[in-house]
């Protein structure tokens, strides 16, 4: 009888706890975690193009301070000057 009685609690838990809240319980541990947000899609062809754009601008910046003759700090200010210009 006992044994009746705890098995007729145990199901109708669950039932008793849906009305309660008005929405099912979550009894399983899928429907408690989180779903993961969506990453969007890396397109590696549009990154490829855009590190060779970069490095033929580089270049042609390399290329004049070479023709003007610029060293050192002069270059070096130079080619940044050159780079956020054409980049």
């Amino acid at each position: 009888m006992k044994t009746s009685l705890l098995v007729l609690a145990l199901l109708t838990a669950p039932v008793i706890a849906m009305a309660a809240d008005g929405a099912p319980a979550a009894t399983t541990a899928a429907a408690a975690t989180p779903a993961k947000p969506a990453t969007p899609p890396v397109d590696a062809h549009a990154a490829l193009r855009a590190s060779k754009e970069r490095s033929t601008q580089m270049g042609a910046c390399q290329k004049e301070a070479a023709d003007k003759g610029l060293r050192d700090e002069e270059r070096k200010q130079f080619l940044a000057s050159c780079a956020n210009g054409k980049l």
